[in-house]
């Protein structure tokens, strides 16, 4: 292999490698089976040399020999063997590091796609039977419609029980609150009138999912878990323990064609406002919205009065 790619691998091993060298080698790995079987031998090269370096030393006592014949014979021949066998696909399974390089490839492709829908429109669900209610002057979110547009605006739609609508939105530069009646509220404060959004208050906000999805690579750590019945594959974020802040875990649940995420799960959401600890938000539609249907007027009536808050 060139040199080029012997670099790619052992920055990569090495922690080292910027997401743009990541994301490269990625590539390379899965079209290219000579490449992948070359990326496994340097593997278990590096992971030899890292447990023998680890070894307990008396003083005194000579190095042992690290020639690569050594490295690949023993306990490392059969991995050798199936190095020089099989591809892609069964290297995520035995070598660590090409499952941790594949998972965060398809967080890059779902940033992607998601940067390629302007107009998006999800149903938010509930998943915590026994969540308390928070503020009684504000709906539950069960049941809540969202739509949202790149990069920044958004209209979130929670009903009371008796049907009264409460709409909270953004123009993508003024926010704005809707109650079912009194004052509508209006602030240029990016984060105003933002905290009923699942997660938002938490580090985990998606009305702008290129930046948002970004912080999941960050923040936790990435599993690919494969394609289930119902067509989905599943990418699965678990928080870092150096994290502190965010739902414990986030399930991106997407069209493994298109890379469209169709449902996300936040589970492990902090309480203190009250509300549930687990939220499904579900993609139901992708139409083009009005660009008004953005604005506060697109929500109530003439007249009504309108306080600006700065």
């Amino acid at each position: 292999m060139s040199e080029a790619f012997d670099e790619l691998v052992h920055r990569h091993l090495d922690g080292t490698l910027a997401e743009d060298g990541e994301a490269a080698l990625a590539r390379i790995l899965e079209t290219d089976p000579a490449a992948a079987r070359a990326f496994a031998r340097i593997g278990l090269i590096h992971d030899g040399l890292a447990q023998l370096i680890r070894q307990p030393m008396a003083v005194g006592q000579p190095l042992p020999s690290l020639n690569r014949k050594r490295l690949l014979s023993g306990r490392w021949g059969l991995a050798g063997f199936l190095a020089a066998s099989v591809a892609v696909a069964a290297l995520a399974i035995w070598w660590p590091g090409a499952g941790n390089l594949k998972a965060s490839t398809t967080l890059e492709r779902l940033i992607k796609a998601s940067s390629r829908q302007r107009d998006r429109t999800y149903v938010i669900s509930d998943l915590d039977p026994g969540s308390r209610a928070g503020d009684p002057r504000q709906p539950p979110i069960d049941g809540a419609v969202l739509h949202v547009r790149q990069p920044g605006s958004f209209v979130l739609i929670r009903s009371f029980p008796d049907g009264r609508k409460y709409v909270t939105g953004s123009d993508g530069d003024r926010n704005w609150s809707v109650p079912p009646e009194g004052k509508v509220r209006v602030s240029a404060d990016p984060l105003r009138f933002r905290w009923p959004l699942p997660g938002h208050v938490h580090g985990i906000p998606f009305v702008n999912p290129t930046s948002d999805l970004a912080d999941l690579k960050r923040d936790y750590h990435l599993e690919l878990r494969g394609t289930g019945a119902d067509g989905l594959s599943l990418l699965r974020a678990d928080m870092k323990d150096s994290a502190g802040r965010g739902p414990r875990r986030v399930d991106l649940l997407f069209d493994p064609e298109s890379g469209v995420i169709r449902r996300m799960v936040f589970d492990g959401l902090p309480r203190a406002r009250g509300g549930p600890r687990s939220v499904a938000v579900e993609l139901i539609g992708q139409g083009a919205l009005q660009d008004s249907f953005f604005s506060h007027e697109a929500h109530h009536g003439p007249g009504r009065p309108v306080e600006e808050e700065d």
